[in-house]
């Protein structure tokens, strides 16, 4: 299970969380750190932990922030929205009955079936895997510092090697320098990669330019709820990412990327 967890600011900044009592809030807090990979925990233990009391839980209930089941089990209703869990350190709940009477509706939150009025999403299993790259902490026999990349199954490691890297101070984001193919990588192309798998990768200029405009919490929001979508996730988060920057609906085409920015990608 992970040790990491996140926090949507749409969620918990939001007037409805901040009207609530500040035990309660904490409570939340706690139960969502303390939940498995699919946002299940039982909440008695957290609560004797930290010292709430049960109308603290009863709040939760009331304003649908936790969903709660008959085995006394509750589940964190926007924990797709808040999470996004890697899928190669990703472990599945223990609580499959009650996961299985529950689905995800058009925002990506956990609703139950029988209450819905529509048809809701099946809850799947995540697929993200982050393309991270690291230096090994030994180089090559000839002295070159070596980089090695996970595949993408997640499973296995490809080493490169590389001249040097260099870090230019001057620029406020984080950025690496290959000098051997002169490419730079900063946090707007690093979270290109990361959601790869959402991306047609012949619009990475309009992909890169709307990151950056959006924000890095909102832009993996959108993603956590394209991911939901079992039809098309890819076409959803290009119609999502749309929205949020107010575009007008336009085809998948080189003619339009070059329209927009006034050069090819």
């Amino acid at each position: 299970m992970s040790k990491r967890r996140m926090f949507n600011v749409e969620i918990v900044e939001s007037d409805a969380f901040l009207d609530m009592p500040l035990t309660t809030q904490t409570l939340y807090f706690h139960l969502c750190m303390n939940a498995d990979d699919d946002g299940f925990v039982n909440p008695k233990k957290i609560m004797r932990m930290i010292g709430t009391q049960d109308d603290d839980l009863k709040v939760l209930i009331a304003k649908a922030y936790v969903l709660q089941f008959d085995s006394g089990v509750i589940v964190i209703k926007h924990w797709t929205i808040n999470n996004l869990v890697r899928a190669d350190i990703y472990r599945e709940t223990t609580y499959i009955n009650e996961k299985s009477l529950l689905g995800l509706n058009e925002f990506g939150a956990y609703t139950f079936e029988k209450l819905a009025k529509y048809k809701l999403q099946k809850v799947k299993k995540p697929q993200w895997i982050k393309n991270r790259t690291k230096k090994k902490k030994q180089g090559s026999n000839d002295g070159t510092p070596a980089v090695h990349k996970r595949t993408e199954n997640g499973s296995q490691y490809s080493t490169v090697e590389v001249s040097t890297v260099k870090v230019n101070p001057a620029v406020t984001e984080d950025v690496e320098e290959n000098t051997t193919t002169g490419e730079k990588h900063n946090a707007v192309d690093t979270l290109f990669e990361d959601l790869i798998d959402l991306e047609n990768v012949q619009f990475r200029k309009w992909y890169c330019k709307t990151y950056y405009t959006i924000g890095h919490e909102r832009i993996l929001v959108l993603a956590s709820q394209a991911r939901a979508d079992g039809n098309d996730p890819k076409k959803l988060f290009s119609k999502l990412l749309r929205h949020e920057i107010g575009e007008e609906k336009q085809t998948n085409s080189t003619a339009n990327i070059e329209q927009i920015f006034g050069g090819k990608t």
